[in-house]
């Protein structure tokens, strides 16, 4: 493995590791009928809610912790297999619930978890970020292949869907053990533990209820729509999914690692400017898809999937708007904030129910089209949130929305009206957009910003 940057080195991982799930996603797509898909993206929006729910918590924990001690530690990965080994018994009736026997390798999944997430939080702390993006990316291969060679023995393809899904955990697992850094122990003679917990804890409410925003749509669709309404749903999101994992899905525990050892509220400014240059990006991700994107999907997705185009349109604006939320992250890694996380998750649960089941009265599309709402809606409560806990400036909050409606409102035109679009016009406010962000950039807070976080990497990467 080449020495590079962390940060460069898990981007560089996640983005083959991505390519590799979305090459053999279109490859199992063409064996199954859009209904077969459907039920899968069903049971997988419920298993990702237990996802968080039996390992999250430990991911945050081991992150944001000051020191960890090894006994500590121990009991901590302990007691969060057993409760992952109880919710997967709980879920197995969901086998007799689908009348599909591979949902149950979907609930045996969350057994490894746990581990999975101990492992990882430990990597991320120490910047071994290399290390862990060349094992996912090991465990995808893996477990492609091996799909594929199934593919030769005529096996009903519908399997091959789970059983990727069941196998790039198991094969993370086998990669992580070797390392031996943690182990299962009697957890129930000592509870000193949960202290440890109490961060990943505090979080998990917030976290989980960001999870079922995510997943809601998903399972409204599936249950009072159609399952292959849900698989055109589903389609429509594979390039905006693309884009998020290989953005800000890659750095993000890199973020809360380095910013672990700032105070958010020295660096509020920092993070507005990474709000703005993220909603930026994903303006232009937004552009590569209005230009794009009905020619993509019909490629590798076939004509079946056409209709996806619209889906895609209003789920990159959504994202955009979700990126922009990152100038908020303040809030996200704060220790002292937490009510705030979870006024803004539940507030925000509660009105994407009630639109996705308004939405459902219609169509798919209105749906995506409602994500869009949400997605605003989370950004100005985080927004509120943040300026109520004076961890970012009003006037900041304001310059990133200016700038990213000066990036956005071009595409939105040429999206709804292609005519009244001037490309001249939109280039040089572009122009003007970028010269504001460089010059922001360039700012003495900044500068001392980076050099901070230079440092706290660099530190940590000697200590290994």
């Amino acid at each position: 493995m080449v020495k590079n940057h962390p940060l460069l080195s898990i981007l560089s991982y996640r983005s083959l590791t991505r390519i590799v799930q979305i090459l053999s996603y279109i490859l199992i797509l063409r064996l199954l009928e859009p209904d077969q898909l459907g039920e899968y993206v069903l049971v997988l929006a419920i298993i990702s809610i237990f996802e968080v729910l039996v390992g999250d918590y430990l991911l945050i924990s081991v992150i944001g912790a000051e020191s960890i001690e090894k006994e500590i530690l121990n009991k901590s990965l302990s007691f969060g297999l057993t409760v992952a080994l109880i919710i997967s018994i709980l879920l197995s009736p969901l086998t007799i619930i689908f009348d599909n026997p591979f949902v149950f390798m979907m609930a045996v999944s969350l057994i490894f978890r746990p581990y999975n997430c101990v492992s990882e939080g430990l990597l991320t702390r120490q910047f071994q970020l290399s290390k862990l993006g060349f094992r996912e990316l090991t465990a995808s291969i893996i477990s492609n292949i091996v799909v594929f060679s199934l593919f030769l023995l005529s096996i009903n393809p519908t399997f091959f869907l789970y059983i990727r899904y069941f196998l790039s955990k198991i094969i993370l697992f086998t990669l992580h053990f070797p390392d031996k850094r943690v182990s299962f122990v009697n957890f129930f003679n000592d509870f000193a533990y949960l202290e440890f917990l109490k961060p990943g804890l505090r979080k998990l409410s917030s976290n989980l209820l960001e999870v079922y925003t995510s997943k809601i749509d998903d399972i409204i669709i599936g249950q009072t729509i159609s399952r292959t309404n849900l698989a055109i749903y589903e389609i429509g999101f594979q390039f905006p999914q693309t884009f998020r994992t290989l953005t800000i899905g890659s750095i993000f525990g890199y973020v809360v690692g380095v910013y672990r050892g700032l105070d958010p509220r020295e660096t509020g400014k920092f993070y507005v400017q990474i709000g703005l240059i993220s909603s930026i990006a994903a303006t232009g991700f937004l552009w590569i898809m209005l230009v794009y994107g009905q020619q993509l999907i019909e490629t590798l997705f076939g004509a079946d999937y056409q209709s996806s185009y619209y889906i895609t349109v209003a789920i990159s604006f959504s994202l955009s708007i979700r990126f922009m939320a990152l100038s908020n992250l303040p809030l996200l890694v704060s220790k002292n904030e937490s009510k705030g996380s979870i006024a803004i998750s539940l507030s925000t649960a509660v009105v994407a129910t009630f639109l996705y089941g308004f939405g459902s009265q219609w169509d798919i599309q209105q749906i995506a089209n409602l994500a869009v709402a949400v997605a605003l809606f989370y950004y100005l409560s985080s927004s509120f949130v943040c300026t109520r806990y004076n961890l970012i400036k009003s006037s900041d909050l304001f310059d990133v929305f200016l700038i990213y409606s000066i990036f956005t409102i071009p595409a939105a035109l040429f999206a709804i009206q292609s005519d009244s679009f001037n490309s001249q016009i939109t280039m040089l406010t572009y122009i003007l957009g970028m010269a504001y962000i460089v010059k922001s950039l360039a700012s003495k807070e900044s500068i001392i910003t980076f050099s901070k976080v230079q440092r706290l990497t660099n530190s940590s990467e000697n200590r290994e």
